[in-house]
């Protein structure tokens, strides 16, 4: 990977991802690992790497800027993080033990169901915060179990994060929608360090690709976040319900593809 057309798409991959990340509270490599593959021809597992290392970039920046302007759930956010480091190692545990196709499809039923249910909240103009009680007891517990889930389902299927804490904190306890998404971006840094430590240490990591994305990155997490934060709470619960709806297809399309092509 060399050029000036290599740095240009790196910056506008990071600038894209960030933008995303900081609008919608989520990691990004969903969109990032495809895009170095696809369009800087970097091999899948150095993808991964690298993804992960942006993202603490770019988290970070993201949830200074939903932490500054109170929308962060920290104790929360400290019951995210223990469960999502367990979950990754359950899911990487069963990974080659599970039907990974059957259970892509499964749940990209449950992100389309959960973003249509989504879209509908946001249109009827839900808008509120979990009450204290419940954001101190039950918010806890849901934390924890969320937490859980997102870091199996991100080992098991390289999917999860924010795409799973931000709807189960938004229908779960029912807190406002920038509250979830700052506070998933938390929990997303942490997750981030540990995979990349893990990938840096099996020399899976594009340094060089790194500094393109990361620059594009940080500014664009930055704007995502400021126009989530100035967004009425509806309407970003609206936005996300769609965005769910989107990656649900992304996520069936290759287990869909590899069905028809074995004739199952």
């Amino acid at each position: 990977m060399s050029g000036t057309g290599s740095w240009t798409k790196l910056l506008l991959i990071g600038l894209g991802t960030g933008f995303l990340a900081g609008l919608m509270g989520v990691g990004g490599g969903v969109v990032m690992i495809p895009a170095m593959v696809l369009l800087l021809k970097i091999d899948q597992h150095t993808a991964h790497g690298t993804s992960l290392a942006i993202m603490i970039v770019i988290a970070t920046a993201a949830a200074a800027a939903y932490a500054l302007n109170g929308a962060v759930n920290w104790p929360i956010a400290a019951t995210l993080i223990p469960g999502t480091l367990a979950g990754a190692f359950i899911g990487a545990r069963l990974a080659s033990r599970v039907p990974a196709r059957q259970l892509t499809l499964l749940f990209s039923v449950f992100v389309l169901i959960t973003g249509a249910t989504m879209v509908h909240e946001g249109m009827a103009g839900a808008d509120v915060a979990a009450p204290a009680g419940v954001a101190a007891h039950a918010g806890i517990v849901w934390g924890l179990a969320v937490g859980l889930l997102s870091g199996c389902l991100g080992g098991l299927l390289g999917v999860g994060g924010g795409i799973v804490m931000v709807p189960a904190l938004a229908l779960g306890p029912g807190f406002a929608q920038q509250i979830c998404q700052g506070t998933s971006l938390v929990a997303i840094i942490a997750t981030a360090i540990s995979g990349a430590l893990t990938h840096n240490a099996a020399g899976n990591m594009d340094r060089r690709a790194a500094i393109g994305l990361a620059a594009g990155g940080l500014p664009g997490s930055l704007a995502g976040s400021a126009v989530a934060i100035s967004m009425p709470g509806a309407h970003l619960t609206a936005t996300f319900g769609v965005f769910l709806i989107v990656m649900s297809a992304l996520i069936a399309y290759p287990a869909l593809r590899a069905q028809r092509g074995t004739g199952r």
